[in-house]
């Protein structure tokens, strides 16, 4: 059986087994495994089987009714978090890691930083969680002065800033960087921990603070 023989048989596949298109890859990368590997024969490189098509998936979307239900079962911080997300449609991982900095009550935007492949982006605040928000901010503000206080309240610093702020100290405003309010995160918890990348007592930022 040999290259042509394998093109009918996957077009085989697509046409009367009516398989799926990962089925259909699958079983291609199968038998180039075994020609390769196994029998240890070429197989021709320009087999162009007729393809599966792949069947559009519309998301599943909820109504409005639908979202009102899911928040009246919410509460607090972990409400207002579930309403940041759907009325910007952050995602979750984007909304825990969210600064200060990054919001812009003003101009009713967020900053986005190194969202899905690494790319930054901005989009709209919404009106409807506009106060709440900006009123848990102000909580998180007094939350750092405290940490401050105590001697914690340094966040941890993206990439070679932190590096650079700690070993080097170019100037003082660089070295204090860790320290800015408006680098503290929108959702820290009261704990604090060891950040495992910086080795530094920090507050936890895996949830809103409450």
């Amino acid at each position: 059986m040999g290259g042509r023989e394998v093109e009918s048989f996957l077009s085989h596949l697509a046409t009367h087994g009516k398989v799926a298109a990962s089925t259909q890859r699958q079983a291609l990368n199968a038998l180039v495994f075994l020609y390769r590997d196994v029998l240890q024969i070429p197989l021709d490189q320009s087999i162009a089987p007729i393809r599966s098509k792949r069947k559009p998936h519309p998301p599943t979307v909820l109504t409005e009714n639908e979202v009102e239900r899911v928040f009246a079962q919410m509460e607090g911080t972990h409400l207002l978090m579930a309403k940041l997300i759907y009325g910007t449609g952050i995602r979750l991982m984007e909304c825990i890691r969210l600064r200060i900095q990054d919001i812009d009550f003003g101009q009713r935007q967020l900053f986005i930083r190194s969202g899905k492949g690494g790319k930054d982006r901005t989009t709209f605040l919404p009106r409807f969680v506009h106060d709440e928000l900006h009123e848990h901010v102000e909580r998180v503000k007094k939350l750092h002065r405290q940490d401050l206080e105590q001697g914690f309240g340094e966040v941890y610093l993206p990439n070679a800033l932190a590096r650079i702020s700690h070993e080097h100290c170019i100037n003082f405003e660089l070295a204090l960087q860790g320290r800015l309010v408006e680098r503290t995160v929108v959702m820290p918890k009261c704990l604090h921990n060891v950040h495992q990348r910086s080795a530094q007592a920090t507050p936890s930022f895996s949830v809103f603070y409450q």
